[in-house]
């Protein structure tokens, strides 16, 4: 980028599904993200269980309904009637004037209700491979992207210090040598300054504190930068087998949805075929007997994994909206800052500065000074091997060799400093480009790339999407099987008998037993037997109305 055009930082939005997400009522415990990294327990637990009570809450519903499924089934249909999973039992609608001349409503409704809710199932998985999973799929590109940049921008600044401490190990030899020879200059000149005018011991003494400082930072400094790069690395690696093994794929996808979407079509059909009183024994079987279990295995599963991506979307919520302060609008960098107080960092740390730095786009003073003080080091340590060259030279040798002696070897001398000069140019040449190479668009356009892009963008969509369509998956699941009487054939009666209470002109029906089942399985013993085959209606004599069934069923 030019140096004309100044860089301007990304700024941060607010996602709305970001805030929706964050007012989820925590049931009195804190929002604040960063208190995760509290090193008191006490706040890290109180955050910690007010995710607890959210997972707890939805999964109460999953505990309720798995309990009103059996309370149902145990009461049977005398109490709790379709419930509990038993066909409908209605009065036949044309009787001998007690009832008009149509359908009776209810299993119409309830059946209505099954088919919105089983359509519902297969549309929200539909979307939730279409959104939901195609944002996580957008993040995962993302942060391997990041993770990308990251890794070749380790590698570049591996490659500098590398560099410095090369050219650090090569001029040590050189460096030595020189101050070895500055060190013991003139031994038989002691008058030196006053003949010649030049400082050379006071030259020499600056040339050679700057060469041990630049020889301390490439032994210290760098060698733990080089360290840090390394564990730096390490976390690169940790990113990358993370993002191969809970990378979201396909066929990870589709293990879940495609059990979901077959099951709520099978069932589809069973309800079509009871709706229109078309039988097939082995598939009313299969459906009472295995579609209908392993549906409600599935919509449990659903309504536990919408708690989890409940847990995971609040999370993420609280890190995208947290840290709102009178300079801060809720956004990751406001948590990020509030994170470091947690841990204690002191702010006018290098630490602080650093990170506060690259997150605010860059609005604050370069904070890594060191860098700044080392090339104003090598500027020092090069300008004063220019002087003491120029010093050499415009005394002349000859003068030097007069009041000196010919012990002193000042051709070897300004060999000498010619080699550290170019060492020290090579220097200045990499720290120029390390300083460019942590310049603000470097370190910003990663963090925002990984931040406001992946983690408050495209995954926090993904979480909105996919815990929106379980909980719509699981909450019709729920009503499905609730409704589950729906797949089968409704049982009629003559008026409005009951089954326990039917009476007609050839006595009292209640005091007879029925031990025939009807082909979905059920049937009622003792008082409560009726004939359950939906050919014959249970009335008071045999007559036309238990020969022809259709006669009467065919305005249903």
């Amino acid at each position: 980028m030019s140096a004309s055009v100044p860089y301007i930082p990304a700024k941060y939005e607010l996602v709305g599904a970001t805030e929706a997400i964050s007012q989820i009522p925590r049931f009195g415990r804190t929002v604040h993200f960063s208190k995760l990294f509290s090193f008191e327990n006490e706040e890290q637990t109180d955050y910690v269980m007010g995710l607890i009570f959210v997972a707890a809450f939805l999964l109460t519903f999953l505990v309720t309904w798995v309990a009103a499924i059996f309370v149902f089934m145990c009461l049977g249909p005398k109490q709790a009637g379709f419930l509990s999973g038993h066909p409908f039992t209605e009065p036949e609608p044309f009787g001998d004037g007690h009832l008009d001349a149509k359908p009776f409503r209810r299993p119409r409704r309830v059946r209505w209700t099954f088919l919105v809710c089983n359509v519902s199932v297969i549309a929200f998985s539909i979307i939730f491979v279409t959104h939901g999973m195609y944002s996580f799929q957008e993040t995962v590109m993302t942060l391997d992207k990041s993770n990308e940049y990251l890794r070749g921008f380790v590698s570049r600044s591996a490659n500098i210090a590398s560099d410095l401490i090369s050219i650090g190990d090569n001029s040590k030899p050189i460096r030595d040598a020189l101050v070895g020879r500055l060190g013991n200059f003139c031994p038989n000149g002691p008058d030196l300054p006053e003949r010649t005018g030049v400082d050379f011991d006071g030259i020499a003494k600056e040339t050679v504190a700057h060469l041990d400082t630049l020889h301390d930072f490439v032994e210290d400094e760098m060698v733990e930068f080089q360290s840090f790069l390394g564990q730096v690395e390490d976390v690169t690696k940790s990113i990358d087998q993370s993002l191969a093994l809970y990378g979201v794929s396909e066929w990870k996808v589709m293990i879940y949805v495609l059990p979901v979407i077959t099951l709520s079509g099978l069932l589809l059909i069973g309800l079509l075929m009871a709706w229109f009183e078309v039988s097939f024994k082995e598939y009313q079987f299969l459906t009472k007997y295995v579609f209908v279990p392993l549906f409600g295995i599935v919509v449990a599963l659903s309504w536990i994994v919408c708690s989890l991506f409940a847990l995971l979307s609040v999370t993420n919520s609280d890190f995208c909206s947290g840290g709102a302060t009178a300079n801060y609008s809720p956004s990751p960098e406001g948590t990020i800052l509030e994170i470091l107080n947690e841990q204690g960092v002191n702010p006018n740390s290098t630490v602080h500065a650093a990170v506060k730095f690259y997150i605010d786009g860059c609005l604050t003073s370069f904070p890594f000074g060191i860098i700044e003080d080392f090339k104003f080091e090598v500027d020092n340590a090069f300008n004063f091997t220019l002087d003491f060259k120029g010093a050499l030279g415009g005394v002349g040798k000859e003068k030097l060799v007069q009041i000196c002696g010919d012990e002193v070897d000042f051709d070897g001398l300004k060999n000498l400093l010619d080699e550290i000069g170019k060492t020290l140019k090579s220097f200045a040449t990499l720290l120029v480009k390390t300083r460019r190479f942590l310049s603000c668009e470097s370190i910003n356009h990663l963090y925002t790339n990984t931040f406001h892009e992946g983690t408050c963008n495209h995954a926090i969509t993904g979480l909105a999407w996919a815990f929106s369509s379980l909980l719509i998956i699981s909450f019709c699941g729920m009503l499905m099987i609730m409704f589950r009487a729906s797949l089968y054939h409704v049982i009629w009666f003559e008026d409005f008998a009951g089954p326990d209470t039917i009476e007609g002109s050839g006595g009292d029906y209640a005091e007879q037993e029925y031990h025939k089942e009807n082909q979905y399985g059920y049937g009622y013993e003792g008082e409560d037997q009726e004939h359950t085959q939906p050919e014959v209606y249970l009335d008071s004599y045999d007559g036309e109305y238990a020969q022809d069934d259709k006669n009467y069923r065919s305005n249903w």
